[in-house]
């Protein structure tokens, strides 16, 4: 392991790094030109320190294989859990299959299922950036076999600059199965990656070709991995990564289930419940609906919703030459039955932008998106987010002031957004209009 010492700098510009490693007697300076600081996750054990449960050695609610704490009546699972004292996870599908493991044990009796361990593969977007990384097994990570010092691990790199991206895939010494990867930039083929790495070998691929994205040499008559269905996707490939769902999962929940939607495919075996990745437009839960579908001669849903038979284009145009004023009269002229949570924000929307009345005048706050209605981001905690317009990211000194003092005022917490926006979290609905008072005088 290597300690970091301190930033070296040379007046406000930072030019290296002091750091020694483990067995040195003399630190080494490490010349950089910028730092990127990667802090991860802080699991929160307040409440379970306060109660006298036992952490972790780097934080965290100490659990034992069945998810148990020190006091065998209270479980935890999630960011805030680490696993034998040792390791928190911070990732979705970790918690999912925790929470089986917690579900079964009070349904079946403690100690009836175990948990051991979580992949660590994942595709994340930071910034507007595409990334992942994943692994045959978690020695990938922790071993960290993708610094091309294993001489039995071996890597290939390609970075394009025309498209802004990164891949650095490992194989075994005599290239014949994938050890695991880096993606920046596109991480599109993320599945089909993670999903080859976890078999024996290859295939019918070669290192080169999945590296450099060129098709493999003399595969002109092999047949598709997707059957000819044009999904690109192989029955055994991983779509849903949070649940564990392949491709086979799903179909058999549209031909076994008649799970002819993707709000159906959600009740019928919870695809797309978790980050939601797989089931967006660019997903592939909607290609292997649509041409599963297709192949059963069936075809799909058409229009917003079950209440409106049109897209959101056709409906503008509608509501614009019928000069629609409200939702009933939307419904009543080219809709049925009562509105759901889909049609409802779309049609607040376009009233709202083809007549300019107010949105929360009576008839019309009923049927805004909760976000609209209420003026903030609603959060799973059921409190609110408060995050101003800074145009052009320029704040004055003043402003600064006035954000803190109105956070400290109405006790919320306040970060930096993904974004890169200042934003004020944990408001009660009821304190928004007052928020907005003080932001807006």
């Amino acid at each position: 392991g290597v300690k970091i010492l301190e930033v070296v700098l040379s007046g406000e510009k930072v030019v290296g790094i002091k750091i020694i490693e483990n067995g040195d007697e003399e630190p080494t300076i490490l010349e950089v030109d910028m730092v990127v600081v990667s802090a991860g996750i802080r699991p929160r054990d307040e409440l379970a320190k306060g109660c006298g449960l036992e952490l972790g050695g780097r934080g965290g609610i100490k659990v034992d294989s069945g998810l148990r704490t020190a006091d065998p009546s209270i479980y935890a699972i999630g960011e805030c859990a680490s696993i034998g004292g040792n390791f928190a996870y911070g990732l979705w599908a970790p918690g999912v299959e925790q929470a089986e493991v917690v579900v079964k044990n009070f349904v079946d009796g403690p100690g009836s299922a175990e948990y051991s361990s979580s992949d660590l593969s994942t595709k994340l977007k930071l910034l507007g950036v595409d990334v992942a990384s994943f692994g045959s097994h978690n020695d990938f990570f922790f071993k960290r076999w993708f610094d091309d010092k294993d001489p039995e691990v071996i890597s290939l790199e390609c970075s394009n600059p025309l498209t802004g991206s990164y891949r650095k895939l490992c194989f075994n010494a005599d290239g014949t199965k994938l050890m695991g990867g880096l993606l920046v930039g596109d991480a599109k083929d993320y599945t089909k990656l993670l999903q080859l790495s976890k078999k024996d070998d290859l295939g019918d691929l070669d290192p080169e070709s999945l590296t450099y994205q060129r098709p493999p040499p003399e595969d002109g008559g092999a047949a598709p991995v997707d059957g000819g269905d044009g999904t690109g996707l192989a029955d055994d490939d991983l779509v849903c990564t949070c649940i564990g769902l392949s491709k086979a999962d799903v179909v058999k929940a549209i031909t076994e289930k008649e799970a002819t939607t993707v709000p159906l495919l959600k009740k019928a075996n919870k695809v797309g419940t978790g980050c939601g990745g797989c089931v967006t437009p660019v997903g592939a839960v909607p290609k292997i609906l649509a041409a599963t579908l297709k192949k059963l001669g069936k075809t799909g849903p058409v229009g917003i919703c079950a209440h409106f038979p049109y897209s959101r284009k056709e409906l503008f145009h509608i509501v614009k030459i019928k000069k629609l004023k409200s939702f009933p009269d939307a419904l009543s002229e080219v809709g049925k039955g009562n509105g759901c949570e889909i049609c409802k924000p779309i049609l607040a929307s376009i009233l709202c932008g083809l007549w300019n009345e107010l949105i929360l005048d009576e008839g019309r706050d009923e049927i805004q998106d909760t976000n609209d209605k209420y003026l903030g981001n609603i959060q799973k905690t059921g409190t609110y987010s408060v995050i101003p317009r800074c145009a052009g990211g320029d704040i004055s000194p003043q402003e600064l002031e006035d954000f803190a003092r109105i956070a400290k005022k109405y006790g919320l917490w306040t970060k930096i957004t993904g974004a890169q926006r200042m934003g004020m979290f944990g408001a009660e609905r009821h304190q928004l209009p007052a928020i907005w008072k003080e932001l807006a005088d």
